[in-house]
């Protein structure tokens, strides 16, 4: 039995996004776990879901005018305050390594080079520590800035037959690259760059793709919406048999999270679980970007006060969702606000600037 919704927000594509960071959670914790083994294919979700997402609620704004520059400006401030609060907190973490000679330490010289990289978004050129050592899982938000470029700049100018090809064409790289191997992996470090490249551009491509078939409007409501909730869970929590780690893989890539994206993309849930699923939606970026280096933290504390995986794990999770939601209430739309004002000072300045040295800027071109 299905109803109008009310809102137009994608609530239960939200509630599976917080869902599966959360599972990201417990695949970084693995080593204690053991309950997520396929959690790294969130990221592949993620990618599918941005590009439905994002083509939805930019291709309008683009079409009537935003520009490649408005719509990266927009972008990188939504990104930014959990990139710079992610890395600090990371080369905190860094700098204490250095302070106890813990044995995974970062030196000095190589930290203060890999840091402005880090906060200005933008890989580090440091062989043998990742693209991001101050917080690993930023590597996604850089390829997603990565495939928003492309999105802006080529996507959105491809009909849909063209995106389709371009969509087949990177789905055979996949088959091609991934077939035989245990895991869909790479994105994370230089050696794998492409690797990275091809999982975002492929999921990212795919989601803009659907979104052009969904409806437009307000999903419907549905008592059905937690069954997309469910599978996502199932899915990253499954260890297929030895040698089906691959094909299991590419199964959920190419088609599993479409099929779920495609359906869950329709439904919304009741009022009574709006709230929650709302909730889900909110914590799902500050907990993805924010949770590694404080992860390594509270191990390295808890095997010196003795607590066992089973009571510090549960505690830690909680209390990331707990802070994660409070950040996104408060500090995230502060500082996206702040940011904001400055980057519209700044332009001001430049066209006083202009105007002052006796500049003129020449109209937009009419469109023939």
């Amino acid at each position: 039995m299905t109803t109008s919704s009310s809102t137009t927000r994608l609530l239960t594509l939200d509630a599976m996004r917080g869902l599966a960071a959360l599972l990201v959670v417990v695949y970084h914790l693995e080593e204690e776990l053991h309950l997520a083994p396929r959690g790294y294919l969130a990221v592949d979700f993620f990618f599918l879901l941005s590009g439905v997402v994002i083509a939805r609620t930019y291709t309008p704004r683009l079409e009537r005018g935003l520009g490649i520059r408005g719509f990266m400006t927009e972008r990188l401030i939504r990104l930014y305050p959990f990139v710079l609060l992610g890395v600090l907190i990371g080369a905190a973490r860094r700098v204490g390594q250095l302070l106890i000679h813990h044995p995974q330490q970062m030196p000095w010289p190589d930290l203060l080079v890999a840091l402005p990289f880090n906060l200005a978004m933008l890989p580090t050129p440091l062989p043998g520590y990742g693209l991001f050592p101050t917080d690993g899982p930023i590597w996604s938000l850089f390829f997603e800035l990565v495939v928003n470029a492309l999105y802006a700049g080529f996507l959105i100018r491809l009909r849909s037959p063209q995106l389709l090809g371009l969509v087949l064409l990177m789905g055979a790289g996949m088959v091609a690259l991934f077939a035989g191997r245990e895991q869909i992996a790479g994105g994370p470090d230089w050696a794998a760059l492409h690797i990275g490249l091809l999982r975002s551009g492929f999921a990212f491509s795919l989601g803009v793709l659907m979104s052009r078939q969904l409806p437009a409007g307000a999903p419907r409501v549905s008592a059905l919406w937690w069954l997309p909730c469910v599978a996502i869970v199932a899915v990253l929590m499954v260890r297929p048999p030895a040698g089906y780690g691959g094909l299991y893989d590419l199964s959920m890539a190419l088609a599993g999270f479409p099929l779920l994206v495609w359906f869950a993309a329709r439904r919304n849930p009741a009022p009574a679980f709006r709230g929650a699923a709302s909730v889900l939606g909110d914590i799902s970026y500050p907990i993805y970007a924010l949770h590694y280096p404080p992860m390594f933290i509270a191990a390295y504390a808890a095997r010196k006060f003795g607590l066992p995986p089973m009571l510090w794990i549960p505690v830690f999770i909680g209390g990331m969702a707990v802070i994660s939601h409070g950040l996104a209430r408060s500090y995230d739309p502060a500082l996206r606000a702040w940011l904001s004002s400055r980057l519209q000072t700044a332009r001001s300045s430049t066209s006083n600037s202009r105007v002052a040295l006796g500049g003129i800027t020449p109209p937009a071109p009419r469109a023939p």
